[in-house]
C-alpha cells in the first residue's frame, strides 16, 4: 500500500517547480539533452515547451538570473551541484521513451528510493518487529513525504541519511559511506555524517591499516568530493553557493535550535509528538552505554549539521511544511526514536514498554493527521506564509514568538525579503506584531489605530530611530 501510494502519487501528481527546482529541471534537462549540465540554448527552448504542455508553471527568467553562474571559459552552470539533475536524468530519458511525462523524473526518483530506505529500514536495520513498524510509519508520514513531488533533493537527502543509518547499524562497512555522500553531495552539512562513517570504514583492527579497505572507503566517498572539485576547476571555489549566498558569520546556536523547535521552519510543529519522543530518549539512553553512544552519536552529528546550515544568507526559502533543511535532520530524529523503541522493547520494564508504545503510536497518528490535513503528499510552496502554529502563537501570544527576522518579514510580507524593511502582522483580531524601527511609529498609528504597549522604542531620536530595528507586540 506504501509503493501505490507513493509511487502512484510521484507518477500522477501534475509536476511542479518549486524552491529551486526550476534550476534542477532545466540542468536535467541539460543532461538528457547533451549529457552535460552545462545550459544552452536548447535546453531552454525544449523545457519551454515540455512545461507549457504538461501545465507547469516556470519563471525562466527568474531561474537564469539567479540560479546560473557564468565561468571563465564563458559557460553557464547551476548554482548548486549537479548531482541530483544527473541521478533523475535516467529517469527523465525513461520516461519520455515509454510516452510518459518526463517532467515527473524527480518525483519518480524520489519515490523509489524514498521506498527503498522504507525496506531497508523494515528489513535490515536488525531492530525487532515492532520497532522497525513504528519507525517505517514514521518515515512514511514524515515531513520528507511532502517532498516526494517536488523535483528537489529533500526527499532523496532524508532517504539517503536512512539509508546510511540503516547500514551503518546493520554492520555493512562501505555503503554507508557512500549513501551519506551522496547526501552530502548536494548538502554540505552532511558532511559531519560521511566523516564518521568512513573513519568507521577505514578503522585498523588489529593495529595494521588495510589498504584495500582505505581504497573502497576512499572510493565510496568520491560523490562527496565532486562538488568542490568542480567548483575549483571550473570557478576557482571549492563551492559556488557557498562563495555567493553563504558567510560563516551566519553561524548561530538559535537558528541551529529554530530547525527543531521554530513554529514555522522546525520539526515540532510539523512533528510534534516525534519531537517529545526525541527529547525524551536523550536523558533515558545515559543508563546504557551502548545505546547511548548510537543516540547522541546520531543526536551530535544532526545537530553538527544543522548548525552548518546556519550559515547560508537565506534563512526563510521556499518548502513545504519545515525548513528545506529540518527534512534531513528528521532522519536522525526517527533513528533516535527507533533506538529508544529496540532497547526498550528487549530490556525496559514492562510499563515502560508499554508508555514508549503507545508513544510511538501517538507519534504515528499525528504524522498521518498532519500529513492527510495538508492535503497528502500533493503540496504546494508554503515558504511565504505562516504556520497552523506561528498563526495561534501570533493570535493569542505575540510576545513569545520572535524567530529570526527572516522568517518574519518574510512571512508577514508574503514574499522573500530581508529585515530591513518594516512587517506588520494581524488577523481578524487586529494588528498582533511587527517588526520596525522607532521611525516606522507613525506606519503603525496609521494602519493599526495605536502604538503597541512599548511606547519607550518609539521614542528614541537620532541614528538609532532610523536603524535600531525591534519586534513589537500588541
Amino acid at each position: 500500500m506504501a509503493a501505490v501510494w507513493v509511487l502512484g502519487s510521484a507518477l500522477t501528481m501534475r509536476p511542479v517547480a518549486y524552491g529551486d527546482g526550476g534550476e534542477y529541471h532545466l540542468a536535467a534537462e541539460s543532461f538528457v539533452r547533451h549529457a552535460t549540465p552545462d545550459l544552452r540554448p536548447g535546453d531552454v527552448a525544449s523545457l519551454h515547451a515540455r512545461s507549457r504542455r504538461q501545465g507547469m508553471s516556470l519563471n525562466f527568467a527568474a531561474v537564469l538570473a539567479g540560479h546560473y553562474y557564468e565561468d571563465r571559459d564563458g559557460v553557464w552552470y547551476p548554482i548548486h551541484f549537479w548531482g541530483y539533475p544527473l541521478l533523475i536524468a535516467p529517469m527523465r530519458g525513461l520516461l519520455r521513451l515509454v510516452g510518459a511525462s518526463g517532467l515527473r523524473s524527480g518525483p519518480v526518483t524520489n519515490a523509489l528510493v524514498f521506498l527503498w530506505a522504507l525496506q531497508q529500514l523494515l528489513f535490515r536495520a536488525g531492530f525487532a518487529p515492532r520497532a522497525a513498524l513504528g519507525a517505517g510509519l514514521l518515515v512514511l508520514f514524515s515531513p520528507a513525504a511532502w517532498f516526494v513531488g517536488w523535483t528537489h533533493p529533500e526527499a532523496f537527502c532524508f532517504s539517503a541519511v536512512v539509508l546510511a543509518l540503516v547500514w551503518c547499524r546493520a554492520g555493512r562497512r562501505y555503503a554507508p559511506v557512500l549513501a551519506a555522500s551522496l547526501a552530502a553531495m548536494q548538502n554540505p552539512g552532511l558532511l559531519w555524517l560521511v566523516a564518521p562513517l568512513w573513519l568507521r570504514a577505514v578503522w585498523p583492527e588489529g593495529g595494521r591499516l588495510d589498504v584495500h579497505r582505505l581504497l573502497r572507503a576512499a572510493a565510496a566517498a568520491v560523490p562527496v568530493a565532486l562538488p568542490a572539485l568542480f567548483g575549483l576547476w571550473r570557478f576557482g571555489t571549492p563551492s559556488l553557493i557557498a562563495r555567493e549566498t553563504a558567510t560563516v558569520a551566519n553561524l548561530s546556536l538559535g537558528r541551529t535550535l529554530e530547525l527543531f523547535f521554530d513554529l514555522n521552519i522546525g520539526l515540532l510543529p510539523y512533528a510534534p509528538i516525534l519531537v517529545v519522543l526525541f527529547l525524551v530518549a536523550l536523558p533515558a539512553s545515559l543508563v546504557d552505554r551502548r545505546w547511548a553512544i548510537r543516540t547522541w552519536s546520531a543526536t551530535a552529528i544532526a545537530a553538527l549539521a544543522a548548525w552548518t546550515c546556519t550559515t547560508t544568507t537565506t534563512w526563510n526559502h521556499g518548502t513545504a511544511g519545515p525548513s528545506r533543511y529540518g527534512v534531513w535532520l528528521a532522519a536522525f530524529v526517527i533513528y533516535v526514536v527507533a533506538e529508544t523503541s529496540e532497547h526498550i522493547a528487549g530490556s525496559g520494564p514492562r510499563l515502560g514498554q508499554h508508555g514508549w508504545t503507545a508513544g510511538v503510536a501517538c507519534a504515528v497518528l499525528v504524522q498521518i493527521v498532519v500529513v492527510f490535513g495538508r492535503g497528502g503528499l500533493a503540496q504546494a510552496d508554503d515558504g511565504a506564509r505562516h504556520s497552523y502554529a506561528a498563526r495561534l502563537a501570533l493570535r493569542y501570544r505575540p510576545a513569545a514568538y520572535n524567530p529570526t527576522p527572516d522568517i518574519f518579514v518574510s512571512r508577514t510580507l508574503g514574499r522573500w525579503a530581508r529585515p530591513d524593511e518594516p512587517a506588520l502582522y494581524r488577523d481578524d483580531t487586529g494588528c498582533r506584531k511587527a517588526w520596525v524601527r522607532p521611525r516606522d511609529g507613525d506606519l503603525l498609528v496609521q494602519a493599526c489605530g495605536a502604538l503597541p504597549e512599548d511606547h519607550a522604542f518609539f521614542e528614541q531620536s537620532g541614528r538609532d530611530r532610523r536603524t535600531s530595528w525591534s519586534y513589537v507586540s500588541y
